[in-house]
Order: C-alpha cells, then sequence, then structure tokens
C-alpha cells in the first residue's frame, strides 16, 4: 500500500541535448516488477555535462525525459507483487536496467539508451524518468535496501555517520570494491590505475589505498 502521495513532482525535464527545465508532472505509479522511490540524494556523474548534450554517440535517449543517474531514496509505493520491501525503508536504487525477456538489452538510466531498437524501446518505457525528481519509479530488481542505523547512525553508538549525499558518491566505491574482489586482490600488493580520472578509476584509487 502506498502512503499518501502527491499527484504531481517537481522534476528536470530534458527535451533534446542542452535542453531542460525544471517543471511540474505527474508522479509516476508503482506498476507490476518495480517501486516508486521518493530520492533523498542523486549522483551528479563527472560525465554529467557531456551526458546533458549529448556530444559522444553513447548518450543517446529517446527525449524528452527525466535525466539523472543512480540515487538514494526512501520507497514511497510498491507494485502488488513485492513481497520484501516496505513502504519507508532507505534504498539505493542501481541504474542498470536489463530486459527481462533478453538481457543481452541493457540501458544506463541517466547515462545511455544504448545503440539498438531494442534499447531504445526499453529505455523509453521503462528508464524514462531519472534521478533529477522528487519520485523515480524503479525495477525492484534494481532496489537495494541499506542498514539505516549502521550507515547513518552516530559513530559513537557504532554507526558510520554518513549523509545520503555522502554514501550516494560512495557507490562508485562499492562497484570498483566488487572488481577487486574478483582479481583476489591482497594486502600489500601493486596495482596500476591509469588514467585515474574518471568517475570509476578516481574511486578506485581509493579502494585500493584503504585495501
Amino acid at each position: 500500500m502506498a502512503a499518501s502521495l502527491p499527484p504531481t513532482m517537481r522534476a528536470v525535464v530534458q527535451t533534446g541535448p542542452g535542453e531542460a527545465t525544471v517543471e511540474s508532472v505527474p508522479v509516476p505509479k508503482a506498476e507490476h516488477g518495480s517501486a516508486l522511490v521518493k530520492v533523498e540524494a542523486s549522483l551528479v556523474h563527472s560525465n554529467a555535462a557531456h551526458i546533458f548534450k549529448a556530444d559522444h554517440s553513447t548518450f543517446r535517449f529517446p527525449y524528452p525525459i527525466i535525466p539523472g543517474s543512480f540515487g538514494i531514496g526512501r520507497i514511497a509505493a510498491l507494485g502488488p507483487d513485492a513481497t520484501t520491501l516496505r513502504t519507508g525503508q532507505l534504498v539505493i536504487v542501481s541504474s542498470l536496467i536489463r530486459a527481462r525477456d533478453d538481457p543481452s538489452v541493457s540501458v544506463v538510466t541517466g547515462v545511455t539508451g544504448g545503440w539498438t531498437p531494442a534499447s531504445q524501446h526499453l529505455y523509453k518505457t521503462v528508464a524514462r524518468s531519472g534521478f533529477f525528481a522528487e519520485y523515480v519509479p524503479a525495477p525492484l530488481e534494481n532496489i537495494y535496501r541499506l542498514d539505516e542505523a549502521r550507515l547513518f547512525g552516530s559513530p559513537a553508538v557504532g554507526g558510520l555517520g554518513y549523509t545520503p549525499g555522502e554514501l550516494v558518491v560512495l557507490s562508485a566505491n562499492a562497484i570498483v570494491y566488487g572488481a577487486m574482489r574478483s582479481i583476489a586482490l591482497q594486502p600489500g600488493e601493486r596495482v596500476i590505475i591509469t588514467p585515474a580520472t574518471g568517475h570509476f578509476s578516481a574511486a578506485a584509487v581509493d579502494v585500493a589505498v584503504a585495501l
């Protein structure tokens, strides 16, 4: 069951490369296989300016869209087939969306609509609403519950004291950590990260030092 939701929300609406305004738009509904998340923090990607201008073939979108990739928020409404998530839970939402009937077709909300008609269709129907909005719909499989007490709690009582804004930036570190785990890096080993100027490569430096 959804709590009382407003009929409209504020969102950045992009109608083409380099063209966007803040508008009042209808709040999306939580359909089968999805949930609606009230956004508390969204990631401003290191390539945000290039994505906004669509100055590379990677950044193809079926406009109009709501931009914004990756975010943290609270479950505001659930589709009828959700069984473990609950309204009010703190969650992080992945932007990588795969077609359920063909996982080879994928898009990244707010980053790329892909190059094929199938991926552009997937973006248009599932990923069009990004995180630069008050609410965002997301597939259930893209939503991960967070330990709010541990992550946001005071260090005096065993928490880490993060804010949503800090945690959404650290999402890149989590992805890089998974990659480093997959090659079984050990303490004391050296790694070369070059160039270390991008969103994930810079995070790789942080993670390597921490390991």
